[in-house]
C-alpha cells in the first residue's frame, strides 16, 4: 500500500481528520493549536496535497466535522468552545457554543438543522449539547 504525506503537516499529534462530503478537501485538527485544510488532488497514480487554509487557536483542537454541504467546518477543543469556520467562503471562525470542559467530539446532523435558532449556545448538560444549525457536541 502506498502512502502520501500532506504538505505542511501539523507540528504535533493529529487529533482528528475529516474529508469534505462534497469535494476533495481534508481537514486536520491537532495538538499544535491549529486547524489545517488541504485540497487533495490525483493525477493518474500520483496523489498530492495542496495547502488550502489554516487557522490558529489558543489551545489544542481536538475534533472537527464538515457541514453536509461541504462549505463549513466545525471544530472543538481544549478552549472549551465549538467554532464554525465558513472555510469555502473565506470567512473567519466564530464561536457557536461554549462549555465548562474541553469539547472532544462534534458531528453535523442535517436532519436537526431546521427550526433551531442561529445563536450561541451555552452548554449546561453534562454529556451532550445540541447547538444551532444541527451540530451535536460530546463533552466530558
Amino acid at each position: 500500500m502506498d502512502f502520501t504525506q500532506v504538505v505542511s503537516p501539523p507540528g504535533d499529534s493529529v487529533s482528528s481528520l475529516c474529508f469534505s462530503p462534497k469535494a476533495n478537501f481534508l481537514v486536520a485538527t491537532s495538538w499544535d493549536n491549529q486547524v489545517r485544510c488541504w485540497e487533495i488532488t490525483k493525477n493518474g497514480m500520483n496523489v498530492a496535497s495542496v495547502p488550502n487554509a489554516l487557522i490558529s487557536y489558543d489551545h489544542p483542537v481536538l475534533c472537527s466535522a464538515w457541514r453536509d454541504d461541504g462549505t463549513t467546518v466545525f471544530s472543538g477543543g481544549c478552549d472549551k468552545q465549538v467554532k464554525m469556520w465558513p472555510l469555502l467562503f473565506g470567512g473567519q471562525p466564530m464561536t457557536v457554543a461554549m462549555h465548562d470542559a474541553p469539547v472532544t467530539e462534534v458531528a453535523w446532523i442535517p436532519e436537526m438543522s431546521t427550526g433551531i435558532p442561529d445563536s450561541q449556545t451555552q452548554c449546561t448538560h453534562n454529556n451532550f449539547l445540541i447547538v444551532a444549525m444541527g451540530l451535536l457536541c460530546l463533552i466530558h
